[in-house]
């Protein structure tokens, strides 16, 4: 993965209730490490600051980003550790 590209991803972060948030998420690879590319202010930023935990996925599955931007809540989700 190049540098200067931005890249689209799905993040899902929780809130200090255990509530997750998946929304589409711009990151780039600089360096060897990824870094995210949150709007200020969002719930997502929020999110991260508060647990600086994240998991971040690139589906191929084009409804999967149309769902998280437009604020489906109903993923089936797994926890992660």
């Amino acid at each position: 993965m190049a540098a200067h590209v931005i890249y689209e991803g799905i993040i899902i972060t929780c809130s200090d209730a255990a509530k997750p948030h998946v929304r589409p998420l711009g990151f780039r690879i600089e360096d060897g490490r990824v870094v995210l590319r949150p709007f200020a202010p969002s719930t997502t930023l929020d999110n991260l600051r508060a647990s600086a935990a994240a998991v971040l996925g690139v589906p191929d599955d084009v409804s999967v980003m149309a769902g998280a931007l437009t604020g489906r809540e109903d993923w089936p989700l797994a926890t992660a550790e």
